[in-house]
């Protein structure tokens, strides 16, 4: 436990720690408020439904598709893709899912 002068210091230093991690989000949040892009997070292949466009791009039914191939496919193209379009964007991956 925590004596009366120890309380103090250990307050003044969640302060100052508090106050540095609230300025870093304050600058964070105005870098993402001046951009001039829109960025839009990358689409949950895991949430495709069966009668929708197959996302391999092959133009296909999902379930005449890729449905049979499961989940870990879907995920493992999804990141494919998110890494191809953060390479031609240049967006850091904190700003692109904080917007």
């Amino acid at each position: 436990m925590l004596q009366g002068s120890e309380r103090g210091h250990a307050k003044d230093r969640q302060t100052k720690d508090g106050g540095e991690s609230m300025k870093r989000g304050r600058r964070l949040s105005n870098a993402i408020a001046t951009r001039k892009s829109v960025v839009t997070a990358p689409r949950r292949f895991s949430k495709v439904q069966r009668n929708e466009p197959c996302p391999c791009g092959s133009g296909r039914k999902y379930k005449d598709c890729c449905f049979d191939k499961g989940e870990a496919f879907l995920r493992k193209l999804e990141r494919q893709r998110y890494k191809e379009q953060q390479k031609a964007d240049g967006t850091p991956w904190y700003v692109r899912w904080l917007t």
